[in-house]
């Protein structure tokens, strides 16, 4: 997280739990009206999100068909872009409340205005390690999960931090409802405090 002086700051990384099965239909249909998709295309992919059924099977038999309420099919190639269209309320609820006069960036992500990455299910939030701001990007996440239907995975979920004190570092964990984890970790590679090295 960048050596020489230590400023106090916090990264959220957040597992979704069984982000594709979760997503709210509902959710779905207002995120394609929001982004201005044509009618037609908005029904043509609803139609593909809202179709699936599903049998059971039992000593190799198939019994009934059960209708789907929610989600998306794994391993359908319109999925994936689906789901990013899903992220995009996150990313802009969280660019909201950067505009909030008590969010303060991480400090090594401010002059380019950083404030989160998505990759998947899984998603890194910054800030500087202050409470304020990580209760406003929790906000933000909260009103994404009631929207979407996504939640956290709290036992796959950590923050990570540097130059906060311990009064703080309880405080976030109250406020998160996540507990503080260990560097280096995985995202797309090691990440870590130190320089990475030619392997890595």
């Amino acid at each position: 997280m960048g050596g020489g002086v230590c400023f106090p700051r916090i990264l959220m990384k957040l597992d979704l739990q069984k982000a594709y099965d979760s997503v709210e239909w509902d959710f779905m249909n207002d995120m394609l009206e929001e982004l201005e998709f044509p009618d037609r295309i908005q029904k043509l992919i609803m139609q593909c999100v809202s179709t699936p059924s599903y049998t059971f099977a039992v000593n190799g038999e198939s019994f009934g068909f059960v209708k789907g309420k929610r989600g998306l099919r794994q391993g359908d190639p319109l999925s994936p872009l689906l789901f990013t269209l899903c992220l995009e309320y996150l990313s802009r609820l969280i660019e909201i409340i950067q505009r909030h006069p008590q969010y303060r960036y991480h400090p090594l992500c401010k002059s380019i205005k950083l404030s989160h990455l998505c990759f998947a299910d899984d998603l890194i939030l910054f800030s500087k390690g202050d409470v304020m701001s990580v209760n406003l990007l929790c906000f933000a996440f909260e009103k994404f999960s009631r929207a979407s239907g996504l939640k956290m995975n709290k036992h796959k979920s950590g923050f990570y931090c540097n130059g906060v004190s311990q009064e703080r570092i309880e405080q976030v964990i109250r406020i998160s409802g996540i507990t503080r984890g260990n560097l280096p970790f995985n995202y797309l590679g090691n990440v870590s405090p130190e320089r990475l090295s030619i392997k890595d």
